[in-house]
């Protein structure tokens, strides 16, 4: 087995990824030479080829101007219709573990409702529920993981019984073996290459492949929305993306707000070549990225909140292969001389699902207020915390409140169901005339 493991290792041009292999055991040996049969030496070539662009070139690009500010009556309109056709399914990335929450759990499954404590997951999948009960039709879930969470997601899912929902489909992407700063793989333990999840650029291709898009296309579904599942105010059945983009007859279409301050890490929508793009904070000049024109106004305005809607005979035609983004970041790696782990620097990369956009033949962003539809959970504390989110959750539900009612909410702290979000003008006309009990959480039962 060791010669093996030593001939391919020589074929790829990796021989110290086995310094130390006289002290591995044999179910380690077995493991990296199955493990190494999945990579090539093209692929990390291709690596080591893109590493020697470590940034990529500026292209000319402007604001994107031909925007819409928020759906009209029309496109919420003929968003419900299609919802009640049953023609829009929903695909939630949620690929990630929350580290920098400090936990490794599946950012999914984190609780953040302000008081039942719905996981992200909960909420998604009941409020994709309540869209279906508001057309009468499913809408269809599907959940992209990774191969570090897929078996605790599906654990998750499967013990709360998918919240009450039809079950979603699960398809896991891809992962990539990492590059220390001389191009090299590493591993992170004996008998395992380092590797990282490639991003979300492959999502539509492994959608497709998983068989899912073929299984939506027979029950009827036209468009797919993609969103993050970290972002608390994303919306897996949007009314209002879905009756933009239809109204258009766009093949893609996406979400963004107004940026906060020029310091707002964001990725940015831009026109090139009269297409529309998105362009990372991280790969421009901080300069460029928080100019400022001669009304003192930033340049490059609008932000993409990572919410999309994609015909399905756009991804059914798809065939780009996606661009590698380099990430900068810090990994865990095998040290054979010392065997133990050290922390060393590393190259990961990365595809990102906004590079579709260059493919399509028609494409448009709906900018809408931030508090209808961002609210990210990056980290612990400060912006883009727990805190913000549940207060972001909590100021939708008082607006919320305050439309169907007309009265606002004179209690600290409540939650409404998601049906509140998903009902008919009659629906909402009878709650209207009812009596609302001041509970801290508030589903139509309860009318």
């Amino acid at each position: 087995m060791d010669k093996e493991i030593m001939d391919r290792l020589s074929w790829l041009g990796q021989p110290h990824l086995a310094e130390d292999l006289k002290n591995w055991s044999s179910e380690e040996k077995h493991c990296f030479l199955s493990e190494l049969q999945n990579w090539d030496r093209e692929l990390l070539q291709s690596q080591q080829e893109r590493l020697k662009i470590s940034k990529l070139p500026l292209e000319k690009v402007e604001s994107w101007k031909d925007f819409a500010q928020g759906p009209t009556l029309e496109d919420e309109e003929r968003g419900r219709e299609l919802v009640r056709q049953g023609k829009v399914g929903c695909i939630i990335l949620a690929g990630g573990v929350g580290s920098r929450l400090g936990t490794e759990v599946p950012k999914g499954t984190i609780p953040i409702s302000c008081v039942k404590e719905k996981s992200f997951f909960q909420l998604f999948l009941e409020r994709a529920k309540a869209a279906s009960h508001f057309g009468g039709r499913p809408v269809p879930v599907a959940i992209m993981t990774s191969p570090a969470n897929h078996l605790e997601t599906a654990a998750f899912l499967q013990s709360h019984q998918w919240f009450g929902s039809e079950p979603a489909d699960l398809f896991i992407q891809r992962e990539l073996p990492l590059c220390d700063r001389n191009g090299n793989w590493r591993l992170q333990s004996p008998g395992k290459i380092a590797t990282g999840p490639n991003g979300n650029g492959e999502c539509l291709e492994l959608f497709a492949q998983a068989g899912i898009l073929a299984k939506w296309k027979a029950l009827g579904v036209c468009f797919v929305q993609v969103i993050q599942v970290d972002n608390a105010l994303a919306d897996p059945c949007s009314f209002s993306l879905v009756g933009f983009h239809a109204q258009r007859d766009l093949e893609c279409s996406l979400l963004g707000i107004e940026r906060d301050d020029a310091s707002e890490a964001m990725g940015m929508i831009v026109s090139s070549s009269e297409k529309l793009k998105i362009r990372e904070y991280s790969e421009w000049p901080q300069d460029l990225y928080q100019s400022r024109g001669a009304d003192g106004n930033l340049v490059f305005s609008l932000a993409n909140v990572g919410s999309f809607c994609f015909s399905l005979s756009f991804i059914e035609r798809l065939k780009k292969k996606m661009p590698w983004h380099l990430a900068d970041k810090q990994s865990l790696l095998w040290d054979p001389v010392e065997q133990r782990q050290k922390k060393i620097p590393v190259w990961k990369f990365e595809t990102f699902l906004f590079d579709v956009l260059e493919e399509s033949r028609s494409s448009s962003a709906l900018v809408m207020p931030r508090n209808r539809c961002y609210a990210p959970l990056k980290q612990q504390t400060g912006p883009r915390s727990f805190a913000t989110v549940k207060q972001a959750l909590l100021e939708q539900d008082r607006i919320r409140y305050h439309e169907i009612t007309g009265k606002s909410w004179d209690r600290e702290i409540f939650e409404l169901d998601p049906a509140f979000y998903y009902a008919s003008s009659e629906q909402v006309q009878e709650w209207r005339q009812k009596k609302w009990p001041k509970k801290t959480y508030i589903s139509p039962a309860c009318l």
